[in-house]
């Protein structure tokens, strides 16, 4: 059955990969005058958020800076995982890097407080603090010596298991899960009893694979793109955690542009965002439908069953305070929260 659903795998994927792209027209700038900023990133060319770097990201960038900017991304994992490329960039190899969640937390810890578990229930709630909090990201950021370039989306990542349907707390008992993404996602899977494996970014796939472990919390283009979807036999869709990617430049680069066109940048950031994150959740959308149609069970948990994830979960969110984020950043994420909530 499962391989009888495999031409819409093919034919969704496609859909979510494969946007016509037209470059960006812009007068030739003296190539000695241009500045290069040179990024690695773990996403591969030509699927999924790379597609929409190349398409939104780089010419509007360069469109922005007056022909001055222009952006260059190493794919793949050439310059290695979030950790080697933050170091080539802390070095002056690399100028920035592309960074899955786990990678921004590494940038900003404070960046984590975005992925409590259970802490947005819908993609506008995350748009409304992306609105509301941009400017204090900004400075997490900068303290931690990086200009924040592009804040998108990762997913509301979803929960896949091979061995057993995880739809309840007591299914979650004694689970072997990956952990790539850093402390809070441990956390989150030792208050869910749990074992984490901790695992590389680049090793994931490769440990899934030797059933080193039986479950994994992750994007549905990287799931898909991974080719996971054939080992992996239930996912849950529930909104277990939000992920950002972000684009980051270390400040003695971000410096080395006039303050004409750093505000120019600034100022297409909304609408950078915007178009990315329309085709990035899109994209994951149809990823996460054509691995249902291929045969991914998919496992829906109960109002009651989900309360209890919630409440068992919620000590991370005051655990981790002080120590990954600020209090008073935790408080100010929340309360814009219950203000967008009561406005609906």
């Amino acid at each position: 059955m499962r391989r009888s659903y495999s031409f819409c795998l093919a034919l969704a994927l496609a859909l979510a990969i494969c946007f016509q792209f037209t470059p960006c027209t812009h007068a030739e700038t003296d190539a000695a005058e241009q500045i290069i900023w040179k990024t690695g990133t773990l996403a591969p060319k030509n699927v999924g958020w790379a597609i929409y770097v190349d398409q939104i990201l780089v010419p509007e960038i360069r469109k922005a800076s007056g022909d001055k900017v222009v952006l260059k991304t190493y794919w793949g994992g050439i310059m290695g995982d979030d950790v080697h490329v933050l170091e080539k960039v802390d070095k002056g190899m690399l100028q920035g890097a592309g960074l899955s969640g786990g990678g921004t937390f590494l940038a900003c810890r404070e960046f984590s407080v975005l992925s409590l578990p259970f802490l947005f229930q819908s993609y506008d709630e995350v748009d409304y603090i992306r609105e509301k909090m941009m400017d204090v990201f900004d400075g997490y950021m900068e303290k931690s010596n990086f200009a924040l370039i592009t804040w998108a989306d990762q997913d509301f990542d979803q929960v896949y298991s091979i061995t057993k349907p995880l739809a309840k707390a007591e299914d979650f008992r004694g689970v072997r899960c990956i952990n790539w993404a850093g402390f809070m996602e441990n956390q989150t899977m030792l208050a869910l009893s749990a074992i984490p494996v901790p695992t590389n970014v680049p090793d994931v796939a490769v440990e899934i694979k030797r059933d080193q472990a039986d479950g994994n919390i992750g994007p549905a283009i990287w799931v898909v793109g991974a080719q996971l979807y054939s080992k992996f036999r239930y996912v849950n869709p529930m909104k277990i955690r939000y992920s950002p990617v972000t684009i980051v430049i270390s400040m003695d680069a971000w410096n080395q542009v006039d303050g004409e066109a750093q505000a120019s940048i600034r100022g297409i950031r909304e609408d950078i965002t915007k178009r990315f994150v329309e085709k990035s959740r899109a994209a994951n959308e149809k990823c996460m439908d054509a691995m249902v149609q291929y045969g991914v069970e998919l496992v829906q948990s109960t109002p009651e069953e989900l309360s209890e994830l919630k409440n068992l979960t919620r000590s991370v969110w005051n655990d981790l305070a002080g120590k990954e984020y600020p209090q008073p950043l935790l408080q100010e994420v929340r309360g814009h929260l219950e203000e967008f909530r009561k406005g609906k």
